[in-house]
């Protein structure tokens, strides 16, 4: 079964370990220091260098049309034999919103809405990056779901995992 999984930068290593990712997909700024694990193959390692912001500033790289396009071809070529991690600083926005727009990108018969529910419950913290929703190479506009309060175990209940895809998210300690 492949996997979407979130890490913050901090916990990279030991998560493509602990899933035997074969894929990574990076989402820092350039100037951030990180290694790729030597276990993944640089063919199956992107880095698109952006900020986390949700407006356009300057001396900042904004996420664009022409960055959302090359992940979603990286996303695309990914095989799925092996679970793909998808980074950023923090673990909480770029990499969430880059998740959840790669997840509708490959399973356009999924609800956004059922999408963002199960990303949210897997994640209570995660907060896609608001400017990502902009762009017509996204998915549609924000779902309620990353605006409102988890919906409980009614909603998680409803939701069942796609056979062939699932996400999973690794945060720090509390």
């Amino acid at each position: 079964m492949s996997a979407i999984v979130v890490c913050p930068l901090s916990r990279l290593a030991e998560t493509v370990a602990a899933f035997r990712a074969s894929h990574i997909l990076t989402l820092v700024n350039d100037g951030t220091l990180f290694a790729r694990p030597p276990v993944v193959s640089a063919e199956n390692h992107l880095h698109v260098a952006i900020h986390d912001i949700s407006e356009p500033a300057e001396g900042m790289v904004y996420p664009g049309e022409q960055h959302v396009r090359r992940y979603l071809e990286f996303i695309r070529r990914w095989d799925r034999n092996s679970p793909i991690i998808v980074h950023c600083f923090a673990g909480i926005s770029r990499s969430t919103a880059a998740a959840f727009s790669a997840y509708c990108a490959e399973r356009p018969d999924l609800d956004e809405e059922e999408v963002a529910l199960r990303i949210r419950k897997c994640s209570p913290e995660a907060t896609p990056n608001p400017g990502w929703w902009r762009s017509p190479t996204r998915c549609s506009a924000a779902p309620a779901a990353w605006c409102a309060p988890s919906r409980g175990s009614a909603a998680a209940s409803m939701l069942t995992r796609a056979p062939s895809s699932r996400f999973a998210s690794v945060n720090e300690p509390a």
